[in-house]
């Protein structure tokens, strides 16, 4: 399965079950490592005058799926959100072989 289609198929659930949904931006990215990725950002609405926003991506890496998402408000999503996206980009996974436990 390629990352998109991971991807899309993890989220389908988010759509449907979070109140007040509203997708604001899906794509598909390169990772400086060059691993693809697919991102997704959408609010929703969890309570009254609450709204929070959401930044997913997800990779597979040696057939290893990953996930991060990150939880911003509007003003979080401007500021931090490029912080949060430079830990992310930094993820280098260890991937050990049988031989290695």
């Amino acid at each position: 399965m390629d990352v998109t289609t991971y991807a899309k198929s993890q989220f389908d659930q988010s759509k449907i079950v979070l109140p007040g949904f509203e997708m604001i931006n899906e794509k598909e990215k390169t990772m400086p490592s060059g691993v693809p990725a697919y991102e997704i950002i959408y609010k929703y609405v969890p309570a009254d005058d609450v709204i929070l926003f959401q930044k997913q991506i997800f990779m597979i890496i040696k057939g290893i799926a990953y996930s991060f998402t990150s939880s911003f408000s509007k003003k979080t999503l401007k500021t931090i959100a490029n912080e949060v996206d430079e830990i992310i980009t930094s993820f280098i996974p260890v991937i050990m072989d049988e031989d290695d436990d």
